[in-house]
């Protein structure tokens, strides 16, 4: 009976490495069958890297509904700007005041830039309203509250798990050491329906119910993106590297070479002061072994995306173009789609601008055919991809 169970086993798990290489070469000949002439990366890339499964990766079954608290919050901190404050010094911070600071923070020792705030050009750091979940989490506010203008401490505190603004940054620790520039009063008596009709046009009741749309709106997109993010992480630390095309690995260290020169020189530098002010490197060696190693990460991720971008003949989405370009010309005011593609044109180069765009689609892609695994609602969860 053992010896038939054990033969039994290796004939599943030979039947199982053989449906494997299967796959693998399925998706081989469907590379083979896409036409590749004139394309970066036009080699065979099979011989260069081996890509993990990127169809039907599990994702934690996160999503955000607004209560009513979150709305009226996210409703004060707004209406907030439009009424008439005055600076305050003579008593600590409360409830509903907001509250200049200057913040530095760490997470694992690192700093952590989504809650590091420094002071702009003209002495201001960021200002938040006290209990309106400005920062997306509480810990911050309550730490304030009782404060004075002027004072400086340091905190402590885990972010939550699902932590909405940061998906991959959920229930990890951080430390901020935050300054009090200053406090202000708001006069919140004055915003009443006729206050919120000529400021926002709604009554009070209907702006934190248009508010509720707004938060689900936006916290939603950030896990979308954190979902897409996060299979296309998966992918890529499962795939494996066999060899780097050296034509594209160097032209991609030359590129980034001649960027950084041309920065120092703006700056009246050499080469080696730029790495050190900007970088922190003393050495230019660890420098240019730095600017190496993140171009051949780039290039080995950019092999990934057109290796599956073949297998698939995954074009870009017209839609997804349309929202991404007008997104990268808002800042210029510009509305409309054709003006914005003669912006791009201009500066950029419209073909070049869609090539990059539909390598980035691919990302997108990955995270459209993810599962979602509706028995895991956190982030930190070993259940996922086992």
């Amino acid at each position: 009976m053992r010896k038939n169970q054990k033969i039994l086993s290796i004939f599943l798990a030979a039947a199982a490495a053989a449906s494997v290489l299967s796959l693998a070469g399925c998706k081989d000949k469907k590379y083979e069958a896409y036409d590749r002439a004139g394309e970066e990366y036009d080699y065979y890339l099979p011989d260069y890297v081996k890509v993990s499964r990127y169809d039907g990766i599990e994702v934690p079954n996160i999503s955000y509904t607004a209560s009513t608290e979150d709305a009226e919050k996210a409703a004060k901190s707004n209406i907030a700007s439009f009424c008439t404050f005055e600076m305050v010094t003579d008593r600590p911070c409360r409830e509903g005041d907001i509250v200049d600071i200057v913040t530095t923070c760490y997470m694992d020792g690192e700093n952590y830039p989504l809650y590091t705030f420094k002071k702009d050009s003209r002495g201001y750091g960021h200002s938040i309203t006290l209990g309106c979940w400005d920062l997306y989490i509480d810990d911050v506010d309550q730490a304030i509250i009782g404060k004075n203008a002027g004072d400086s401490f340091t905190i402590t505190f885990n972010l939550p798990d699902p932590f909405y603004r940061s998906l991959e940054d959920s229930g990890k620790e951080v430390t901020m050491d935050i300054y009090i520039s200053s406090i202000s009063e708001v006069n919140y008596s004055e915003a009443d329906d006729d206050f919120y009709q000529k400021y926002v046009g709604y009554t009070k009741d209907n702006y934190t119910e248009y508010m509720k749309h707004i938060l689900e709106d936006k916290v939603n997109g950030f896990i979308e993106d954190y979902k897409a993010e996060y299979a296309w992480n998966y992918v890529c630390e499962n795939s494996e590297l066999i060899k780097l095309p050296e034509k594209e690995s160097e032209e991609l260290y030359e590129s980034y070479m001649d960027y950084y020169r041309s920065q120092a020189e703006d700056k009246s530098q050499s080469l080696k002061e730029y790495a050190k002010s900007v970088f922190g490197y003393d050495d230019i060696e660890d420098f240019k072994k730095y600017v190496r190693d993140l171009t051949e990460d780039i290039c080995f991720k950019d092999m990934i995306r057109y290796y599956i971008m073949r297998c698939e003949n995954i074009e870009l989405d017209q839609s997804y173009y349309e929202e991404k370009i007008l997104e990268y010309v808002e800042d210029y005011q510009i509305k409309e789609l054709e003006d914005a593609e003669s912006f791009v044109d201009y500066h950029y180069g419209l073909d070049q601008y869609k090539k990059s765009l539909r390598l980035q689609y691919v990302n997108q892609w990955i995270g459209d055919h993810a599962k979602v695994r509706e028995d895991v609602t956190t982030y930190n969860s070993s259940e996922l991809n086992k």
